[in-house]
């Protein structure tokens, strides 16, 4: 059991139409992510007797996971082409800088930079619309974590010795969605 605050965000965008049926937009998101110091998780007993999981201290029933995580901006950009009373194509992009040191990089909260990449279509029926998306994040290269993460090396020292984890990882994400909306 755990407790964890979602950071606060502001977000300030502005739409221009350059020409009728062509608009462009850009969005700038701040993420105050340093408001997550660290949490504690607290662990079941029947659990814990159960699985024989390990906590960091034997005879421990909590952890606490330090984060130090940093405050993040991301720049969104955005085209939308309303081909005709119907159709309408879009397109985005956007940054997004991981908000994990490697200090406290862990397996919990594996991140890294990512880019995302969106295209989408509108429909609209009158009262009825149909939106769809597709998107594709990868991460901005490979992040190497090579010891100067305690939270990693916590997590091996029950075998004794003081060792220095090494953590290499990239990722690659598609997703898609549709949504559709009737106006009454």
């Amino acid at each position: 059991q755990t407790e964890i605050d979602h950071p606060e965000q502001l977000q300030l965008g502005i739409r221009c139409l350059p020409v009728e049926r062509l608009s462009f937009e850009v969005d700038v998101v701040w993420t105050r992510w340093s408001r997550i110091d660290g949490y504690t998780v607290t662990f079941d007993k029947k659990f814990l007797d159960v699985t024989g999981f390990p906590v960091g201290n034997p005879g421990k029933m909590s952890e606490y996971f330090p984060r130090d995580w940093k405050d993040t901006t991301q720049v969104r950009f955005g085209v939308e082409w309303q081909v005709n009373k119907i159709l309408a194509l879009r397109g985005s992009y956007f940054y997004d800088p991981s908000p994990i040191p490697d200090t406290t990089m862990d397996i919990q909260w594996a991140d890294a930079d990512k880019r995302t990449f969106a295209l989408g279509m509108g429909l609209n029926f009158g009262r009825v619309t149909v939106d769809g998306v597709l998107q594709y994040t990868v991460t901005d290269g490979k992040r190497d974590i090579a010891g100067e993460s305690g939270n990693l090396n916590g997590s091996y020292a029950g075998g004794g010795g003081n060792p220095a984890v090494s953590l290499t990882a990239d990722g690659h994400l598609w997703g898609g969605g549709v949504t559709v909306s009737y106006s009454f």
